[in-house]
Order: structure tokens, then sequence, then C-alpha cells
């Protein structure tokens, strides 16, 4: 916005009155051609004041992989969650296991929250629950070789 004040004085005996009704006059037309002015392109206009928007719409992709990230992270998660303690409600007497210590054994009972393994004859250790590692196939390289 531009705009020029113009201030006619006819002479320098003039009253003061007329000087200020001539600045008040000025400052008036001003302000009536800065309310009617528009802006020659109003799309310029809007995209001159940066909104809340544009800074949101500019961190979006940031904001999308970490969404990602975290879903894959969590779904993972709660698959080998569920997957181990499927394993672990299957376990039956007679198993043959290895503990998260790497000890190997076979079920010799099942109790609410431990497992009661034969680790060696006449040999059984209490475990709980968490701690069994794996499931030994039945067949193992070993027992396969000997036979």
């Amino acid at each position: 916005m531009s705009a020029s004040f113009t201030l006619f004085v006819a002479d320098a005996a003039q009253a003061p009155a007329t000087a200020t009704q001539n600045v008040a006059a000025a400052a008036a037309e001003v302000k009536a051609q800065a309310t009617t002015e528009q802006p020659a392109n109003p799309e310029a206009a809007a995209q001159e004041e940066p909104g809340f928007f544009s800074g949101v719409m500019g961190m979006l992709p940031m904001i999308l992989i970490i969404v990602v990230m975290f879903y894959l992270m969590y779904r993972g998660q709660k698959k080998e969650q569920k997957r181990r303690q499927e394993m672990i409600t299957a376990i039956k007497k007679g198993d043959k296991v290895v503990t998260i210590g790497g000890i190997h054994g076979t079920i010799f009972e099942v109790k609410e929250d431990i497992f009661v393994i034969t680790i060696a004859p006449n040999t059984n250790i209490e475990i709980g629950k968490a701690a069994i590692g794996s499931i030994v196939p039945a067949t193992t390289t070993i027992e396969a070789a000997q036979k």
C-alpha cells in the first residue's frame, strides 16, 4: 500500500485550523484508500502469510515415517509374543526343551506356572515357564546319527 499525503497551504498567514483540517482530510483519504484497495493477486496475498497448516504439511512426511515405524515395531513384537505364548502353552510331558540358560532336558511334569525338567537320570529341576527358550524337534541330528 502506498499513499501520498498532499497538504496544500495557500499562504503562510492561513489559520492553523485550516492546516489541521487539511491534514485530517488527507488522513481520511488515505484510510479510505487502504480499506478499499484490493491486492492485485488474491492468491499471492494468501501465500504471503504462512499459517498453521503449512507448517504441519511440511512435517507430515516425518510424522508419517515415525508412525509407520512404531506400527511395524509394535506389530512385530505382538506377533513374537503370541508365537512364544502358543509355544509355552503347547508344551506337554515328554517334550524336549532348551532353557534360556542353555540347559537341555525333558519335561517331567507341568505345573501351573513352572515346569519340572529332567536333565539327567534322577535329576529334576524346576524352572519358570518364561525360562523355556525353545522346544527341541522330535529327532535331532545326534539321535539321527545314532540310529
